[in-house]
């Protein structure tokens, strides 16, 4: 995969989480060398030091790279510009691949007709936000019927083809990602069997009702809403 695949994480202050993630994506069977290019925010937790550290110690098995970022969209982006590779994946920084061969199915769907691949969403800590993320994970299914919709924490793409769509909307505070998705075919998206193990500080921070409200609000009225926080970042 090591020339077929880079691996983008938008960061901002996750010195807690950005170990597990890396370590991770080495874990995947065929990543040996594989471009693993973090995005940072300028973070003052020392997530900048983790990543250098990571940098030296995994030299061997990844080339790891700290490029700057910004908000999540000009991060993901960031990293896109650095991608050498025919497809990319784009995982947000609190993400565990939960299985060996994550990456290397979602590269070989990218060869075949998907355009577009995405995961479901497992919590970390277990019940009771699995629930949440079991109705997220349907509402995601559903939608798929009219448009394709593969969330930031697994998002992987052909890299021509999201240079060709434009990259992810900048001017966006959230649901970047959803923009995104819109503009693949929904025949030429699929998910991973296996889900992404997510953090569920978001949850617990912003509340249950206002992420299902936030993920309600944003289809039903668009970017104007996704240009405004919201609150969802102040969690």
């Amino acid at each position: 995969m090591k020339n077929l695949l880079t691996v983008v994480i938008p960061t901002f202050n996750e010195a807690d989480n950005i170990t597990r993630c890396i370590d991770s994506i080495i874990a995947q069977k065929g990543s040996d060398g594989i471009h693993i290019v973090v995005a940072d925010g300028g973070s003052t937790d020392g997530t900048q030091d983790i990543v250098m550290m990571l940098a030296r110690t995994r030299a061997a098995h990844a080339w790891i790279e700290l490029v700057p970022g910004g908000k999540v969209a000009v991060g993901r982006n960031n990293g896109l510009k650095r991608a050498l590779t025919q497809n990319v994946v784009f995982i947000d920084a609190d993400v565990e691949l939960s299985e060996p061969h994550m990456l290397s199915e979602a590269n070989f769907l990218l060869m075949g007709s998907y355009r577009l691949v995405g995961a479901p969403l497992r919590s970390r800590s277990g019940y009771p936000s699995n629930i949440a993320y079991g109705l997220f994970n349907l509402a995601m299914h559903l939608l798929t019927a009219k448009h394709a919709f593969a969330v930031g924490s697994f998002f992987a793409v052909s890299t021509y083809d999201i240079r060709k769509w434009g990259g992810f909307d900048e001017t966006l505070v959230h649901s970047e990602d959803w923009v995104l998705s819109q503009k693949c075919n929904p025949k030429h998206f699929t998910r991973l069997q296996h889900p992404v193990i997510v953090d569920d500080r978001r949850f617990k921070k912003f509340g249950y009702f206002n992420m299902l409200k936030t993920l309600y609000m944003s289809y039903t009225r668009g970017t104007d809403y996704m240009r405004q926080d919201n609150g969802y970042w102040n969690s």
